[in-house]
């Protein structure tokens, strides 16, 4: 996402899967969930979940957006 629905610049940071698994942590997820969903995190961003389905057209009947579209078709929920 670019910002553009928001109105304001939006940077995506990496961080380490150590660090995120911190921060939930720190955001009081126990230690064994917040290691599940870092690792999660880690492999989708190794590409485990780089795939392209008919779910959303089977489900809503609708094509599928992309996070861009989505966002400016909600913009109004982006921006306060």
């Amino acid at each position: 996402m670019d910002g553009a629905a928001a109105g304001r610049r939006v940077e995506h940071v990496s961080i380490s899967r150590s660090e995120l698994q911190n921060r939930m942590e720190t955001a009081g997820l126990p230690a064994d969930y917040a290691g599940f969903m870092a690792g999660l995190d880690e492999a989708i961003s190794h590409g485990a979940e780089h795939r392209v389905t008919d779910t959303v057209k089977r489900v809503t009947g609708k094509e599928p957006r992309s996070l861009s579209e989505f966002a400016a078709a909600h913009a109004a929920y982006w921006k306060h």
